[in-house]
């Protein structure tokens, strides 16, 4: 079963973008390699005149994840949807959960 998840598109340090962008996609995984399939169209994209690259960073903030795109490709029928292939950088921490550290003294 896929989910649709929360997509938050990072600005770059090269200026192809400026603000962080969201939008929803369907992330899967296979033996480590993402591959998430956003919800909205190349024409979407090319509406907001930023293009994604690889080295762009994507956050996935339901699931806690950090990705790093690696590839961009668009769906061969419409409607056109982008497609990336990411890895993954790691997980942030859930705002509020601490780490539970010390106990009783002894």
């Amino acid at each position: 079963m896929q989910s649709i998840e929360t997509i938050i598109i990072h600005p770059t340090s090269d200026g192809n973008h400026f603000a962080s962008h969201v939008c929803q996609g369907i992330c899967t995984e296979c033996d480590g390699t993402y591959s998430i399939q956003f919800l909205k169209t190349k024409k979407w994209f090319d509406e907001r005149r930023f293009r994604l690259s690889p080295g762009d960073q994507l956050t996935a903030p339901e699931t806690n994840r950090n990705f790093t795109v690696t590839d961009v490709m668009f769906a061969a029928k419409r409607p056109k949807y982008v497609i990336v292939t990411a890895r993954l950088n790691g997980s942030t921490p859930i705002i509020g959960e601490s780490e539970m550290t010390g106990g009783l003294a002894s």
